[in-house]
Parts: structure tokens; C-alpha cells; sequence
């Protein structure tokens, strides 16, 4: 474990000249997340400075979505009890009103495609109608009832 914290540090140190012009193999992304949690913690970078820096690297984008991960794991992890609360609270009503919204969307969605299936059905009966088409008929076509046929 000791040899990994000196190699991890190592690792650290060449990470911070290397982050932007490197160019990364498998092997070489483990330093990268102890450079950007050392950033933070030294207060030398925000959060956003350091997902910048990860936007402007040539990672590939899975990996840069994996790291601004860990930076907002990290800034989750740096707040205090209140500020933890705040954020938990604002999230969670965050998330209530996205559902909200998403249940309204399929609701309206719902009641389009009710709206659209009558008109539809009421334009077949009205066009049957005016072709003369006997009332019995444009019933059982349509599912429509003999007073609503008869209003069109």
C-alpha cells in the first residue's frame, strides 16, 4: 500500500505537467483523478477550472464524463452538514418538478393522441356521410354513436 501512495504521488506530480499534452493510454488515467481531487483540495482550481482542463485534454469523452464524476463527487464531498442539506434539499426539488413536468408531457401526449383518434373518426363518419354511406355502417366503422354521426 505504501508503494502505491509514492507511486500514486509520483504519478500526481507528472500528472499536473502532463494533464493537457500527454497523449493517454490505458495505463497512464490513473494519475489524472489524485491531480484534479489535489487541485481541489489545495483550493488552487475550482471545480470548473478543473472540468475545463479535462474538456481541453484529448481524452476520450467516456472518460471525461467518468472525471467530471469524480469532481462533483468531490465537491459533494467538501461541503459542510448545512450546505450538504441545502444541496439535498434543492435537488430533491429539482427532481419533484422535472417529474412533474415529465408527467404532464405523457399526459398531454395521452390526451393528444385521444383528441386525434376522435377527430380522426369523426372525419371518416362526416366523409361517409357525404358519400351517402348508410348511418348503420359509418357505426360499426367508427364506434361512433348515430346522435354524434348526425350532428357532423
Amino acid at each position: 500500500m505504501a508503494n502505491t501512495a509514492i507511486s500514486a504521488t509520483k504519478n500526481t506530480r507528472q500528472g499536473i505537467s502532463m494533464l493537457s499534452t500527454f497523449s493517454f493510454s490505458e495505463n497512464d488515467l490513473g494519475c489524472y483523478p489524485l491531480y484534479l481531487l489535489k487541485q481541489m483540495q489545495s483550493n488552487m482550481k475550482t471545480v470548473e477550472q478543473l472540468k475545463k482542463e479535462v474538456a481541453d485534454t484529448r481524452l476520450p469523452q467516456g472518460t471525461k464524463d467518468l472525471f467530471y464524476k469524480v469532481l462533483d463527487t468531490a465537491d459533494l464531498a467538501s461541503l459542510t452538514d448545512k450546505e450538504r442539506m441545502r444541496y439535498e434539499s434543492d435537488l430533491k426539488n429539482y427532481m419533484d418538478t422535472m417529474s412533474c413536468i415529465e408527467f404532464a408531457e405523457n399526459r398531454g401526449r395521452t390526451e393528444g393522441r385521444e383528441e386525434g383518434r376522435v377527430e380522426g373518426k369523426t372525419e371518416v363518419a362526416k366523409a361517409l356521410k357525404n358519400k351517402g354511406v348508410d348511418m348503420e355502417l359509418i357505426c360499426q366503422t367508427t364506434g361512433l354513436s348515430i346522435e354524434q354521426i348526425e350532428k357532423l
